[in-house]
């Protein structure tokens, strides 16, 4: 249900998502119209404005993207601000931390549900509930209509093996007939799997029992390791278990990995000739990037994890801010 709280019309959204992003045009702004909602506008998402404005508002709900949960977190005025009103905040845009994401839930008592799309497919392809049976770290459910396959990784022509990760494919109502006057970029967006057209996402995924999906990362950032495939969130997924570590991203060189939003930092990036390799930028607090000690470990355990592809625990010594291994 877009809405099973009861009378929609008495819903506030808080709106501090740009709505041109498909996310927010459609689980922000097309959901208000649609059930005659309100939405608590604000220009741009600054923290202390937002934790305001729920406040003033009553706001029920609130659409937002990883990083605003974890500002808030992080912003002093959380602990005095009334939250009370709020039913569900909603995440999307990028993959929620776990730790982010229980412990948002743990300090404010709202429940952050998860959910999937891209501008291709109108917005929504999966969610987690509202109410009742979630998974944390997952993409929820498919919405009504909507149909997956996975494809193999190294031949999108056919399905991935039976058990294994796979490109998350969709077909459905709300997938888009192709790219307006640029019919040579369909064929590699599209694929065509027992008579059905099917819209490649480059997302990694696998689909539990239940048929929750969990996104496990993209097709274009895998890391090629002495003739492994690595994928960039496991290094994160390490990295984030030192507690000096706020948030960490994790790409190949020349393949457009990038440093958490709240980064300004302009810190050149090694790059090997052929774009190979691991470069990650943890963010260890305070607004910093650097080579500070308390980053040392973190630091070690991206070429740790990388290097031998099942490291577990955090290294204790790293002599660079930024880590690549070729």
């Amino acid at each position: 249900a877009l809405n099973p709280f009861g009378n929609p019309t008495g819903e506030v959204f808080m709106g501090a998502l740009p709505f041109f992003h498909v996310f927010a045009n459609t689980a922000l702004l097309n959901h208000a119209m649609v059930t005659g909602a309100s939405i608590a506008m604000v220009p741009r998402f600054e923290t202390a404005q937002v934790l305001a404005t729920i406040q003033k508002y009553r706001c029920t709900g609130f659409p937002g993207v990883p990083t605003m949960f974890q500002a808030m977190l992080d912003h002093p005025d959380l602990a005095k601000t009334d939250l009370s009103s709020l039913k569900v905040c909603i995440s999307g845009g990028a993959p929620m931390p776990g730790p982010v994401h229980q412990r948002f839930e743990e300090t404010t008592g709202v429940r952050i549900c998860e959910g999937y799309g891209l501008t291709e497919s109108a917005g929504v392809v999966s969610a987690n509930p509202y109410d009742g049976t979630r998974k944390r770290g997952t993409i929820g459910q498919l919405v009504p209509g909507t149909e997956v396959v996975l494809l193999d990784k190294e031949d999108p022509s056919r399905l991935a093996p039976e058990g294994e990760p796979g490109e998350l494919a969709v077909h459905g109502p709300q997938v888009m007939r192709g790219y307006w006057n640029r019919p040579e970029a369909d064929g590699d967006c599209f694929a065509t799997i027992d008579g059905k057209r099917y819209l490649r996402t480059g997302d990694v995924a696998r689909v539990d029992a239940d048929g929750f999906l969990e996104i496990v990362d993209r097709i274009k950032d895998m890391i090629a390791v002495g003739g492994f495939k690595v994928f960039p969130s496991v290094v994160e997924d390490v990295i984030l278990e030192h507690p000096a570590v706020k948030e960490a991203r994790a790409g190949r060189q020349g393949r457009g990995a990038r440093k958490p939003a709240q980064d300004d930092d302009r810190q050149a990036r090694p790059q090997d000739a052929a774009g190979r390799g691991a470069v990650t930028f943890p963010h260890c607090g305070g607004g910093a990037y650097s080579a500070a000690s308390t980053c040392a470990g973190a630091l070690g355990t991206a070429l740790t994890a990388v290097r031998a592809l099942g490291a577990k625990r955090p290294s204790t010594s790293a002599p660079c801010s930024i880590v690549s291994a070729s």
